[in-house]
């Protein structure tokens, strides 16, 4: 029983991606935002995917909410200015 269970789905959404399961690893991301709407990492990380997925309007669109509740967050302002 994981204190946690967001991460879990984080996680596993992270090692679907390795396996380029990108519908599923969207899925996991979007369940673990279900439990914690304002994780910016896993924001970011769906995000990421849908680029990745060639997304790229729910990737940018992603992105933004990750910024809403964080405005600051280095990895976040990162990934914005790559694109």
């Amino acid at each position: 029983m994981s204190p946690n269970p967001s991460l879990a789905h984080q996680r596993y959404a992270i090692f679907l991606v390795s396996m380029r399961r990108f519908d599923e690893a969207i899925a996991e991301d979007k369940r673990a935002l279900q439990l914690d709407p304002l994780n910016v990492h896993a924001n970011n990380r769906l995000g990421e995917v849908f680029l990745m997925q060639g997304q790229y309007d729910k990737g940018l669109t992603q992105w933004g909410k990750s910024l809403e509740i964080e405005p600051h967050d280095s990895e976040v302002r990162a990934d914005v200015r790559v694109v």
